[in-house]
C-alpha cells in the first residue's frame, strides 16, 4: 500500500474539516476514492489501482477474483454432472 498518497488523501480531507476515522471503513473508502479520482482523471484501472496501493497489487486481485471464478465454474459443472444435466 502506498501510504504516502493515503495519508495526503487524509490529510487534505481533515485541512477541509472532514472527519476521518482510523477505521477499516474509512480506509477502504479512501482507497476506493483515490482509484476512482484517477480513472476519472483518465488512468486506465490497472494503473490507478497500482499507483495507490502498490505495483502488482491489480495483477495480485484479477488472479485471485480469476482462481474463485474458475473454482464456482468447476464447482458448478459438478453439480450439473451429479444432477445428470450434464
Amino acid at each position: 500500500m502506498k501510504t504516502e498518497v493515503l495519508n495526503l488523501v487524509v490529510s487534505k480531507l481533515r485541512a477541509s474539516g472532514i472527519k476521518v476515522e482510523n477505521t477499516a471503513d474509512a480506509k477502504n473508502a479512501i482507497i476506493s476514492l483515490c482509484v476512482v479520482t484517477l480513472v476519472e482523471a483518465g488512468a486506465d484501472v490497472k494503473d490507478a489501482m497500482n499507483a495507490v496501493m502498490g505495483e502488482g497489487h491489480f495483477e495480485r486481485i484479477a488472479n485471485s477474483v480469476w482462481e474463485a471464478h474458475n473454482a464456482r465454474s468447476e464447482s458448478t459443472i459438478s453439480d450439473l454432472v451429479l444432477l445428470g444435466l450434464m
